[in-house]
């Protein structure tokens, strides 16, 4: 058995520790005996196939970390650093902070509010919300892509989410 310890992203302090077989089992852990796990610094780390129902990961260091089947219904994720982070099968349903965007062009696609921009991913690509509007504009075969965009911006105006307007540089 080893220590593992789940660690604030900015202070380095410990959230939760256990001495267990994986960090893996250690975040289960953890979000079983609902710690508080905002601001924690999962960044990398390969949550596959975990329980995360429920779970408070807000402002949570999340980046790269791999959400493969990971039932994060119920979980809140506002304002946690999602850049890269791989949620393709995850459940999303419930989640705070995300809005699943479903399979447009059976790319799995889901939109979040980081530093009050919309982040989008759809698949393996990931922008702010201009930038994928300009990334996908004029393609026939990627009308799909361009209205579940239109849904992720709908849903964010009406949970009021302040985001912030692009630039002229950023529209364009």
């Amino acid at each position: 058995m080893t220590l593992f310890e789940i660690k604030h992203r900015h202070s380095g302090k410990v959230l939760f520790s256990l001495e267990t077989e994986s960090l893996w089992l250690c975040v289960q852990e953890a979000v079983r005996r609902s710690v508080d796990l905002r601001d924690a610094d999962l960044g990398g780390v390969d949550l596959a196939d975990v329980n995360l129902h429920g779970g408070l990961f807000c402002g949570a260091n999340l980046r790269h970390a791999s959400f493969k089947r990971v039932c994060l219904g119920g979980a809140d994720l506002r304002g946690a650093d999602l850049r890269g982070a791989h949620l393709e099968g995850a459940d999303l349903r419930g989640a705070k902070g995300i809005i699943h965007m479903g399979t447009p062009n059976g790319y799995h696609a889901h939109a979040w509010l980081r530093d009050n921009w919309l982040s989008i991913r759809v698949g393996c690509r990931e922008f702010r919300m201009a930038e994928a509007r300009a990334h996908w504009a004029g393609k026939d075969d990627r009308r799909e892509v361009m209205a579940a965009l239109d849904y992720a911006e709908a849903v964010a105006t009406i949970r009021q989410w302040a985001l912030v307007a692009p630039t002229n540089q950023e529209a364009a």
